[in-house]
């Protein structure tokens, strides 16, 4: 753990110097791109040279480049099949697949940290605390997905649904699951309360089986690979049945959304339409938490809407001060110690030999 911990100190010192204007002792708005562009390189080629790093690093990755090498028909996206292919293409073996996805997920985050959270040191510390950045280094195809949903989330807020599609497809190819996301562009117009999210939380409960059969129809219809998961899925009596990653997944977009309503409630600020998206979509990622109790197809869905915490979270944090919201730092300490706890729980103790030791492809 001294390799992450150093790592990620690094990683977010250089996110600190992106927006801290030392000479002058103040908080820029904007990042300094130079040092924000060093705090993902930090990341990207530490995760992007891993050996052996997860459960499916040699058992489906590494096994499933060899046969696209070898001119097997094969299992995964047409994205990410083309991607392998362009690989082999010039010659190169499987540690370039790992390398070249870890740069493009890590790329992408940023990018969408940049653009959107308003603030990066907390984007940065959410995306290496949050699990999305271990999970990306072994659900390689949907980590790529999500982080492209993450970049695609302002169409849906401009109302410029057909780039949001667009880039929903986009995300497809590269994990079919992405597809399920296109209905929920109707949510940018929606105004949560907690009237309304209790009500939806009570019906997923209640409803969830029928609800989750008619989604699970949607996604079967439009994708092939969904049909696949589902034919291997069984209805679950036992609640979030496939693990302890589900309770996580459940309790970072509740905590989330719990802060939502809590500023909301409490404070005088007006939260723009992008923020309100987000957090509509959190609001989502708890129902898609309880629905897995009864598809588990499900809790492989849930990822997507946890990342989403890496822009919603910093987006709300930044938009209140002492003056309108005079318990926010409180609130910002707790929510770090939980991401931190959460994390210790899950790759600390829970995952701790898939994770470490750290190993390179130098460690040879």
């Amino acid at each position: 753990m001294i390799f992450y911990s150093c790592l990620f100190f690094v990683s977010v010192f250089f996110a600190f110097l992106s927006v801290c204007d030392l000479k002058q002792r103040r908080t820029l708005k904007q990042p300094r791109l130079g040092f924000f562009v060093l705090s993902g390189l930090t990341v990207a080629i530490a995760f992007g040279i891993r050996e052996g790093f997860g459960t499916d690093y040699y058992d489906i990755y590494v096994k499933g480049y060899n046969e696209i090498q070898a001119g097997f028909a094969s299992r995964f996206e047409l994205g990410f099949v083309t991607l392998c292919r362009l690989l082999i293409l010039f010659g190169l073996d499987y540690h370039s697949m790992f390398f070249v996805t870890s740069f493009l997920t890590v790329f992408l985050v940023y990018r969408a940290i940049y653009s959107q959270s308003l603030g990066p040191i907390w984007g940065v510390y959410i995306f290496l605390f949050g699990g999305f950045l271990f999970f990306s280094s072994n659900g390689i195809r949907q980590a790529l997905a999500a982080s492209i949903l993450l970049n695609a989330l302002p169409f849906a807020t401009r109302g410029d649904t057909t780039k949001f599609c667009i880039a929903v497809l986009a995300a497809s190819l590269f994990h079919s699951t992405a597809l399920l996301f296109i209905p929920l562009v109707v949510l940018r117009g929606w105004r949560p309360d907690s009237l309304k999210s209790f009500f939806t939380f009570v019906c997923a409960i209640v409803f969830g089986g029928a609800i989750s059969s008619a989604l699970l129809s949607f996604g079967i219809a439009v994708s092939p690979q969904i049909a696949r998961y589902a034919s291997v899925e069984h209805l679950s009596n036992q609640f979030l049945s496939s693990g302890n990653i589900d309770v996580a997944d459940l309790l970072i977009c509740s905590i989330g959304l719990a802060i939502f309503f809590w500023v909301k409630n409490v404070s005088s600020i007006t939260l723009d339409r992008h923020t309100i998206f987000l957090f509509n979509l959190l609001m989502v990622g708890v129902v898609v938490c309880v629905l897995s109790k009864y598809v588990m197809l499900f809790s492989r869905i849930a990822v997507y809407f946890t990342s989403i915490c890496i822009i919603a979270i910093p987006r709300l944090f930044c938009s209140c001060d002492r003056g309108t919201c005079p318990s926010i730092l409180i609130v910002k300490s707790l929510y770090a110690m939980f991401v931190i706890i959460v994390f210790i729980y899950l790759y600390g103790i829970l995952n701790f030999s898939h994770v470490v030791p750290y190993m390179c492809v130098f460690s040879h």
